[in-house]
């Protein structure tokens, strides 16, 4: 049971931010509510090869934690308009 069910907040769903390389799961990012009035542009380093994931553009509030063995050391935020950029700089 994950600690955000426990505090009383369930989560919506789930996306995980592959490498298009060589396609290892990097981020998990977990959509906890679309009532939030921030859009995301979100993009994953990928430790492996040095390549990178997707671009995922979502809307709302998020948890992220990297996909084992892979940890999130950064994550720096840019706005672009009404858009948050957030490229997770990630290692193993």
């Amino acid at each position: 049971m994950s600690d955000d069910y426990i505090l009383g907040v369930q989560p919506l769903g789930d996306t995980i931010l592959s490498c298009v390389n060589c396609d290892k799961p990097l981020v998990e990012i977990t959509l906890m509510s679309k009532e939030f009035p921030y859009s995301w542009s979100l993009q994953a380093d990928c430790p492996f090869c040095g390549d990178s994931s997707e671009p995922l553009e979502i809307q709302g509030k998020i948890c992220v934690n990297g996909v084992s063995p892979v940890k999130v050391v950064d994550q720096p935020v840019r706005k672009i308009g009404d858009l948050f950029e957030m490229r997770f700089k990630t290692k193993l």
